[in-house]
């Protein structure tokens, strides 16, 4: 987990959540406190992204490319996704050029000779 995130969370146990005795992390803010509801984070999205067709699918992908960028384990990706197996995460390669790279393959030895490049 970043540092930023890590310190964002306990600023927000420690000084933002309400004293409950919830076993919710995040939950509401309006009396009773309990767990938020399940559109909550959806239209917090829409909020911030507007009519973007995408929606949570762009925080989900980020969130899986920046983790693969950092050499995270492609199991422990897709554990974090909720995917039951890690055949998925490789979708998320095509975000990282300096991977991709790696994986292109050498055309030495089947150059074509008399085309229009020769």
């Amino acid at each position: 987990m970043p540092t930023e995130v890590g310190n964002s969370l306990f600023r927000y146990i420690m000084d933002g959540r309400p004293e409950t005795s919830s076993d919710y992390m995040f939950i509401t803010h309006r009396v009773p406190y309990g767990r938020l509801e399940k559109g909550v984070c959806a239209r917090a999205l829409k909020r911030a992204l507007g009519n973007d067709p995408h929606g949570f699918h762009v925080t989900r992908k980020t969130f899986a490319s920046r983790m693969l960028i950092n050499n995270t384990n492609p199991t422990m990706i897709a554990e974090t996704l909720g995917h039951s197996d890690n055949s998925t995460v490789m979708t998320y390669l095509s975000t990282d050029g300096k991977s991709m790279r790696q994986c292109a393959i050498s055309l030495e030895g089947i150059e074509v000779k008399g085309g229009l490049l020769s």
